[in-house]
């Protein structure tokens, strides 16, 4: 995937130095992933999208109330 600057919430980001060439860069899209699940709104999650967060799952580092969360999540068959 390839994240597009029209998909990236700035408020999420402002404390961090990424340009928005380093948005379709398998680093960013996982740091931007991580973030939206900590920290994003229900708008945010929508515009990754949950194929993307399946597709970056297994890398992220969450912390565990959040991962048992997106576990939950899925195995309802939700998405």
């Amino acid at each position: 995937m390839q994240m597009k600057p029209s998909q990236v919430n700035k408020k999420l980001i402002w404390d961090f130095d990424w340009d928005e060439s380093e948005y379709d860069t398998g680093e960013f899209e996982r740091w931007y992933v991580r973030r939206v699940l900590t920290r994003g709104m229900k708008a945010d999650i929508i515009r990754v999208g949950i194929e993307t967060i399946r597709l970056y799952w297994e890398s992220l580092r969450l912390p565990e109330h959040i991962r048992y969360f997106w576990k939950w999540y899925f195995s309802k068959g939700a998405a």
